[in-house]
């Protein structure tokens, strides 16, 4: 049952939004407490566009960016998809129509395809291990994205992906009858789901998730808690099988062009600000999604916890499709690189029980 606008409006409240520290509506805004800008230093503008809703920790965020940049940088930010959804942005992006896109690396898939080895299911045991990956891997992404005019700026974890559905799913063989969510235009996201032995993922926009929630349509969605509150999906949700299946991360990309168009002290200091504020970043976002999740369980989330017999067999399953992926998505060396960086890291930590 739909819930009414004031208990919606309500529950937001509660919630901590993830991402909330780079989205902004693009219109302008003075606050007393804020400096305005000087008149008298030139501003480099950046149009950066996302799906994320508009809220005001947003705009904090983005005239913080402003402030720390001596406001040497402007950064409008289309926010609710007013744009349209992710992999439009990205389009506009490659062609010079939009300077920038914060998106999830789902939606690099045409552009990045070497990001989705980050998306693997399984493929980490904790947020440190993400954490590990990305600070020693991320110049190596920005690399590849480099070579087909794109600037990844930035890529941040921001929540554990898990399994929400409408009714009980008491282990991973229930799953293959349901209705299952699938993103529109992703072909990884079919294989793999395809690959878990899913009969026919209903493929859809983010925009047609609610409403086919509404109707039937569709059972089970995976995504982190905190993107189930931000969308407005969690009436709909009655179960959730606990367990990182994989993180979602999302990526800062700018044009190259618009990027090298930047002066080099503008260009320094946006890089500069970003790495700083990352794990400020990072730390913000787990945070959101495990207020979303208490949220979620006040409202009568039913928690569901598969046995470890069964994660044995799920784990087993997705490590194959990390070798149906290469060369389609990413190369073997890279994913080799991975597998034995985290090896020796968890060698080092005294966790390496289970090779692959």
């Amino acid at each position: 049952m739909r819930t009414s606008s004031l208990t919606r409006i309500t529950f937001y409240l509660m919630i901590i939004l993830v991402l909330c520290f780079i989205i902004h509506v693009p219109i302008s805004i003075s606050l007393a407490e804020s400096p305005p800008p000087q008149k008298d230093k030139p501003q480099s503008i950046l149009r950066i566009g996302t799906m994320a809703p508009a809220g005001v920790s947003y705009m904090k965020y983005a005239m913080e960016v402003e402030m720390l940049s001596d406001y040497s940088i402007k950064i409008e930010l289309y926010a609710g998809g007013v744009l349209g959804e992710e992999p439009a942005m990205v389009k506009m992006v490659r062609e010079g129509e939009l300077d920038g896109a914060l998106v999830s690396t789902i939606s690099l898939e045409e552009v990045v395809p070497e990001t989705l080895v980050l998306q693997l299911p399984h493929l980490f045991r904790d947020e440190y291990e993400m954490d590990f990956i990305l600070e020693n891997y991320e110049a190596i992404f920005a690399g590849y994205a480099r070579e087909r005019g794109i600037e990844i700026l930035g890529l941040f974890p921001v929540g554990c992906i898990q399994t929400f559905s409408t009714v009980p799913i008491l282990g991973p063989y229930e799953l293959i009858n349901k209705k299952v969510m699938s993103r529109k235009k992703s072909k990884f996201v079919k294989a793999l789901l395809r690959s878990s032995l899913f009969q026919s993922p209903v493929s859809l926009s983010l925009s047609e998730v609610e409403p086919a929630l509404n109707s039937g349509k569709v059972e089970v969605v995976f995504a982190p808690p905190a993107a189930i509150v931000i969308l407005g999906w969690y009436p709909y949700f009655r179960y959730v099988v606990m367990g990182c299946d994989s993180v979602m991360i999302v990526g800062l990309l700018v044009n190259s062009d618009s990027y090298q168009s930047l002066p080099e002290e503008a260009r320094s200091t946006l890089t500069k600000i970003i790495h700083e504020q990352r794990k400020k970043m990072t730390k913000r976002g787990r945070r959101d999604d495990e207020i979303a999740m208490l949220g979620l369980m006040k409202r009568g989330l039913n928690i569901i916890r598969w046995p470890p017999e069964d994660m044995v067999l799920v784990r087993e399953d997705a490590r194959t499709f990390w070798d149906y992926g290469i060369g389609k998505w990413y190369p073997r060396k890279l994913l080799d690189d991975i597998l034995r960086d985290l090896e020796a890291y968890r060698a080092a930590k005294g966790t390496n029980d289970n090779k692959r």
